[in-house]
């Protein structure tokens, strides 16, 4: 097996976090469960703690949406942690205390290709054990909603990259741990409190980040400015259109500039022809 030659374990987990986005969650397992070599995971479905009745409902409702993917196990946060807290803690979770070799990340607003675990794992070899092999996406939030719920200033264009699907080893994820469990305890956005933009850029200077005004102050942006801080490989080919439209705003395709409000029978997401080309009979 490849990842074995290559010293990595062959133990691997999926996971999605999500909150109560319903509809989005519906669609998103469906595509998982089409999923190439899903039988080489296990599946873990994270649910960040409910705030109300509304949540509630929206989680049984992804719960039930669950049931299409084999082998299943739903985590409940106990608390309201965030996306960003809930990712890492999950990320700790499945390699600390399950001991996973391999840990891929989804977001629950995107119906990915069969073959997007192939993609993943492909890029993986071309990095090497310790990259960190990502597809992302252009999010085109609104400037408004950002900068009245997270005190962003927003770059122009209004985007900033949001990764998808991520692949960690567990030497990515020991070498990424301890800048994570620091954005975490000082930033992170647990509910309700608001990220401090300002302060999160001001520890990307620390780091030596080039340009930090211009990267996200989310969990994306700062794991992308811990690997190039700790000279990790991060391997981001932009997807193409297709991805499923997020309830604040939208992601685009890969200049940023169209949005795709597409039916579900549509939402397949599209990789570039570079990572397709990596992946030998899928063209």
């Amino acid at each position: 097996m490849q990842l074995e030659a290559e010293g990595v374990g062959s133990h691997k987990a999926l996971f999605m976090g999500a909150w109560n986005r319903a509809g989005y969650a519906h669609q998103a397992l469906k595509a998982v469960a089409q999923f190439e070599d899903l039988g080489s995971y296990d599946f873990y479905l994270f649910l960040d703690g409910v705030t109300d009745d509304e949540d509630r409902e929206a989680q049984l409702a992804i719960k039930e949406s669950a049931a299409q993917v084999p082998n299943t196990t739903v985590v409940e946060w106990p608390a309201h942690l965030g996306c960003d807290s809930s990712f890492i803690d999950a990320r700790k979770y499945l390699f600390e205390d399950q001991g996973y070799d391999v840990v891929v990340q989804m977001d629950d607003d995107v119906v990915m290709a069969p073959y997007a675990l192939r993609a993943l794992e492909a890029l993986s070899q071309r990095g090497g054990p310790c990259s960190l092999p990502t597809l992302w996406a252009w999010c085109t939030e609104s400037v408004t909603w950002k900068q009245a719920h997270l005190g962003e200033c927003i770059p122009t264009p209004p985007a900033q990259p949001s990764f998808i699907f991520t692949w960690f080893t567990r030497l990515a994820y020991e070498r990424t741990r301890s800048f994570m469990a620091l954005y975490r305890e000082l930033y992170s956005s647990e509910w309700p409190r608001r990220r401090d933009a300002a302060s999160i850029r001001a520890w990307y200077r620390t780091l030596g980040v080039k340009d930090p005004e211009s990267w996200a102050t989310g969990a994306d942006g700062a794991l992308a400015a811990t690997a190039q801080h700790l000279g990790i490989p991060l391997l981001q080919p932009v997807v193409n259109h297709g991805l499923y439209i997020g309830v604040e705003g939208a992601h685009s395709d890969s200049a940023g500039t169209v949005f795709h409000r597409l039916g579900a029978d549509r939402m397949k997401l599209d990789l570039l022809p570079q990572v397709v080309a990596a992946l030998g009979e899928y063209r």
